[in-house]
């Protein structure tokens, strides 16, 4: 991935420096970053190098100062959009292999493709400084909000579509003054208006705490969603939903007698998960069929071993509820699409895993058909083209991580 960062800063002194300070970047997206890209102010001119995570660090607001080797400055014609000055460039889908691999960016010829209202979920808990003062926070609020869930999304609703208006509502809600009492919030709300966040960055600061686990994220896709596959922009199946495309002619299950399962593909299964633990934990029981193209389907109450140790890191002497659990809900209308490099693609090859507790989670018209993809074994990692933002909601511990584990 290429890191992407726009400065008034001197070009020549940042290649001087072999640095440039200091940047709102989560750390989960530090291991992904490869290049760095640095545009002048007016995109006429770009510092090129590649990234040194080994000597970047950290401010004692959390900040990142990117360090960088081997930069050179030259031309450019880039036109900024937006007020981020922070930029991610994924042109090239990466997988994510057995945990023993390295990250790949080589597009395939096969393309599957997912389009629709797809649910994506954020999961994390809010950091402890922030945490600390959210009760005064709401009673500075004098009766005006109920509830610290209120309170958070007020912050989120700051960096959202009409940012202005809600800016204003903000401080109509808790005064400037009041605010000043609480040097954490105070702090953050200043670098929102000042720096014109977007929720993004919001949840890529010091705010949150997120599972070392794929930045926190899982995205849900449904029954109602459109399923493509293509090779080589031929297409092989075309907007069926995937609540057919799913429909199993077998199906198996390990809490079966032995004589009624499928030995050799719950053999497959095991295999898969054992190369992903860290994917998939190591649930219990296993449900897993074919469709009528021979793909398999994988149900179970997968954990992965990140978020079980983030929950219970969550958790006051295990106790729900008292550890600042939340998550955001994104609701975009959204294409999602896998990149398999293949010159022989077969279906029997693709496994689509769901997790059982998904359905508990979201109580959804349209239950989950799968989280996961895997191909030969190997996890493929989406990329994701939002068309339409439908709304964001912020759900504040009302046990929403605790609903990951198998408990």
């Amino acid at each position: 991935m290429i890191l992407q960062i726009r400065t008034k800063d001197n070009l020549e002194t940042l290649l001087q420096n072999g640095n440039s300070p200091a940047w709102v970047i989560a750390e989960w997206r530090v291991k992904q970053i490869k290049q760095v890209e640095i545009y002048q102010f007016d995109g006429k001119r770009v510092l090129k190098a590649d990234f040194d995570a080994t000597n970047s660090s950290r401010t004692e607001s959390d900040r990142l100062v990117v360090a960088f080797n081997d930069g050179v400055i030259e031309e450019s014609d880039m036109e900024w959009e937006g007020q981020n000055p922070i930029r991610y460039n994924k042109s090239s889908p990466v997988y994510e292999l057995f945990p023993s691999a390295d990250y790949e960016g080589a597009k395939g010829k096969i393309t599957i493709k997912l389009s629709g209202r797809i649910p994506k979920y954020l999961f994390a808990t809010l950091e402890n400084k922030y945490k600390e003062e959210l009760t005064t926070a709401v009673s500075l609020c004098k009766g005006k909000i109920e509830s610290d869930q209120d309170f958070l999304g007020l912050i989120l609703g700051l960096t959202l579509e009409f940012a202005e208006t809600n800016r204003v509502d903000f401080f109509d809600v808790i005064s400037k003054e009041d605010l000043k009492t609480l040097p954490n919030f105070n702090q953050l709300v200043n670098y929102i208006i000042d720096e014109d966040w977007n929720h993004f960055n919001l949840i890529e600061s010091d705010f949150l705490k997120v599972p070392d686990w794929n930045g926190g994220y899982l995205t849900m896709f449904e029954g109602d969603s459109l399923f493509t596959i293509l090779k080589n922009d031929e297409k092989i199946i075309e907007n069926v939903t995937l609540e057919d495309f799913t429909n199993q002619v077998d199906s198996w299950s390990t809490d079966d007698e032995e004589e009624n399962q499928d030995l050799d593909s719950l053999e497959i299964m095991k295999v898969l998960i054992s190369k992903n633990e860290k994917h998939l934990g190591n649930p219990e029981s296993l449900y897993w069929g074919k469709n009528n193209e021979g793909c398999y389907f994988l149900e179970g109450y997968f954990t992965p071993p990140a978020f079980e140790s983030f929950i219970a890191e969550s958790r006051i002497n295990g106790e729900y509820n008292t550890g600042g659990q939340l998550s955001v809900y994104f609701d975009d209308i959204s294409d999602w699409k896998f990149y398999i490099d293949t010159e022989d693609f077969q279906f029997g090859n693709l496994t689509f895993v769901n997790w059982s507790q998904c359905e508990q989670f979201r109580n959804s018209a349209f239950p989950c058909k799968f989280v996961q993809l895997f191909y030969k074994g190997e996890i493929l990692i989406p990329e994701e083209l939002r068309y339409r933002d439908k709304g964001i909601t912020l759900s504040y511990e009302d046990e929403t991580l605790d609903c990951l584990v198998n408990i």
